[in-house]
């Protein structure tokens, strides 16, 4: 989940490019800094959300106030909005923890009207760009963290940001283009912060239970080793998202059967 303020909240608006009067839905809002991008760009647009996570739904209601609707829903099955109801859609890094990735996506093709745009993006995670220390190591950390589901995650998949627009092509909607939004730290702040600490402790987390893929002292070494990294001015880190527009270009009544449904640079 992004952080509030975090600069691929405008990306999105901007490849989702909505217009005022529009409803738009992001589907896994988060704590709704999308949305409020898009309310920025699109004055008086309708705004819809919905995130599993009431903590989040909490704060982007907190955020957004009476600008938009906001409700707790599991994006694993189909939603309660009419078939063509919406002009735009926006999805950011929800594909991965889904048991159906393309369920969520012919959900999204059946919520938009014809002409309607969505934005389905998902940071690579496997792609991670990290420079601290021992480059083996740190390799052997981005990849323990991508590739071994945290231990609040029902599934995971380090590839999905390369693999979205493949998913769209299957689908009813017709992909337009891919953007990319690359988010670049040079210190250890903020953002960057934000995910080394997160990286560890979910490592550290699985160490101590034993299900993890390095031993509590290399994490610590590695941190370590990012501390001084950041110290010493040789600190970097860098992750990119691919943001897939399409649309839909006809109505696709008869729908098909939906069995389901349905991350600040420096």
């Amino acid at each position: 989940m992004p952080l509030p303020g975090h600069s691929v909240h405008s990306a999105l608006a901007t490849s989702l490019d909505a217009v005022p009067g529009q409803r738009v839905l992001d589907l896994g809002c988060g704590t709704g800094g999308t949305l409020q991008a898009v309310a920025s760009r699109a004055p008086g647009a309708v705004l819809y959300g919905c995130d599993v996570d009431p903590g989040a739904v909490a704060a982007a209601r907190a955020l957004l106030g009476q600008a938009a609707e906001i409700e707790v829903h599991d994006l694993d099955k189909p939603t309660r909005y009419p078939a063509g109801s919406m002009d735009a859609v926006v999805c950011h890094d929800v594909l991965e923890f889904l048991r159906d990735p393309g369920a969520l996506i012919d959900e999204v093709a059946r919520l938009l009207r014809p002409g309607g745009t969505a934005v389905i993006s998902h940071t690579d995670y496997d792609a991670l760009v990290i420079r601290a220390g021992d480059p083996e190591l740190t390799r052997a950390v981005c990849h323990g963290w991508a590739e071994f589901p945290e231990e609040w995650m029902r599934f995971s998949d380090a590839w999905m940001g390369r693999k979205a627009a493949s998913l769209v092509r299957k689908s009813l909607l017709r992909l337009e283009r891919v953007d990319t939004h690359v988010t670049v730290c040079t210190e250890l702040a903020g953002f960057a912060r934000h995910r080394v600490d997160q990286i560890a402790a979910a490592l550290r987390e699985r160490a101590l239970r034993g299900t993890g893929p390095l031993p509590a002292a290399e994490i610590d070494a590695w941190t370590g080793a990012v501390e001084r990294a950041a110290r010493d001015g040789e600190f970097f880190y860098a992750e990119t998202a691919f943001l897939v527009r399409a649309t839909l270009e006809h109505d696709p009544a008869p729908a098909p059967a939906v069995t389901s449904a349905g991350a600040v640079g420096a």
